[in-house]
């Protein structure tokens, strides 16, 4: 007779399903997780008779899943653009074919330079893809809306972005305020060094730091912190230049960061250091001599000598008292 088929085990058994000799496997999402392999354990027995016994056998059944194009690009953003107050803006005195920004959508499904970006709108035009830039001279302040679509080649969103044209004074970026810093070495490196300071507090700043010392610094946000302790010996002044940036607008200062020197303690005793002298020993007999690191210029016992049995010279030398 014919053999009988049942699921014995795997990984993903509970993906399959087996009617007689019908295996089916369930739908499921290519991007549902990392591995996109399936795999389950069938077994194929056929009862024996008078004359041959019973046959018995499994295999690894593996289902691959591959990705299909079924989800839509998301997120349209204009980047590198200049933002006041949330909003894409640029000076009236551009002309035509000025660069607003670059463009970007995420899609799970395709690669990000396969999207394209088109638009339909008669002040603004889509070139290399995904540069948006003026068709056409625009002089009169004022905003105007431009739909763009993102396409994967299969699917497609639109967003409508709301762009002001304003005058070219307004297009400017605040002064940066900071100035030269002191600090006191040896200070906690979890203490901010500084907050890089501006007349504008639009959120769409960004904030940078470069120059010849940038390494020594990291930056968090708009705040700038030593990576390491601070030593006056190993480098006594610091020069960071510190950067704001909106769009195409950039502004950079630099600044100069001087470590204050502390009066370290540069001369020590050398522990451990043991001494011995004959009991009933005479006035000024020599029990040893300090052993000291630095430049030492006098000495003083200041405790644990009882009844003053022992003396001390300016040199380090201890006698008996």
């Amino acid at each position: 007779g014919g053999a009988d088929f049942f699921i014995a085990g795997g990984a993903d058994e509970n993906k399959f399903s087996l009617s007689g000799t019908t295996l089916t496997f369930e739908a499921t999402d290519f991007e549902a997780r990392d591995d996109k392999t399936y795999s389950v354990e069938i077994t194929a027995n056929r009862l024996g008779t008078e004359d041959r016994p019973d046959e018995i056998t499994t295999k690894t059944v593996t289902v691959t899943v591959t990705d299909l194009d079924d989800e839509a690009p998301t997120d349209i953003q204009i980047n590198d653009a200049v933002f006041i107050n949330g909003y894409v803006v640029f000076s009236n005195d551009k002309g035509a074919n000025f660069l607003i920004g670059t463009l970007s959508a995420a899609d799970i499904d395709t690669a990000a330079a396969a999207l394209t970006f088109t638009t339909t709108s008669a002040s603004f035009k889509i070139v290399n893809n995904n540069e948006l830039r003026t068709k056409r001279s625009i002089t009169v302040i004022g905003s105007r809306r431009v739909t763009i679509t993102a396409s994967d080649g299969t699917r497609s969103i639109d967003k409508t972005f709301l762009i002001k044209a304003v005058a070219s004074s307004q297009v400017l970026l605040p002064e940066i305020t900071n100035t030269d810093v002191s600090v006191v070495e040896n200070s906690s490196t979890d203490i901010p060094l500084l907050t890089i300071a501006h007349g504008s507090t639009d959120k769409s700043i960004q904030y940078g730091i470069s120059g010849r010392d940038k390494d020594f610094f990291n930056l968090k946000g708009n705040v700038v912190s030593f990576k390491n302790s601070l030593n006056y010996e190993r480098k006594p002044s610091y020069s960071l230049t510190l950067e704001i940036k909106n769009g195409s607008l950039t502004r950079a200062k630099t600044i100069t960061i001087t470590i204050i020197n502390l009066k370290e303690k540069t001369i020590g005793i050398v522990a451990d250091q043991t001494m011995s002298v004959n009991e009933r020993s005479q006035v000024n007999t020599p029990v040893g001599t300090v052993a000291t690191t630095g430049i030492v210029t006098g000495f003083e016992i200041i405790a644990g000598n009882s009844n003053n049995f022992f003396k001390i010279s300016p040199t380090g030398k201890i006698q008996v008292g």
